[in-house]
């Protein structure tokens, strides 16, 4: 910026600064909630895999051998 650009730039803010207060506030406020919206989709992933990992966890389980099969059968006929 040149010298006249930079005063011509101060002079506007100092003449309407509540205007700049509210467009900082503004941009700051945009700022905040793209954070807090990327916050808060990385923690639902998270939960969600979490969720999944939990409800598939048997999956990784070994079949029954044969003496899980025999206490199965006893349960069954108890």
């Amino acid at each position: 910026m040149d010298e006249i650009g930079l005063q011509t730039f101060v002079e506007l803010v100092k003449n309407h600064w509540v205007s700049a207060f509210f467009i900082l506030l503004t941009l700051a406020t945009i700022c905040v909630i793209l954070v807090l919206r990327w916050y808060v989709r990385k923690r639902l992933q998270a939960l969600l895999q979490n969720r999944f990992e939990e409800e598939h966890e048997l999956d990784l389980l070994d079949l029954p051998g044969a003496r899980e099969q025999q206490c199965l059968e006893l349960i069954a006929r108890l």
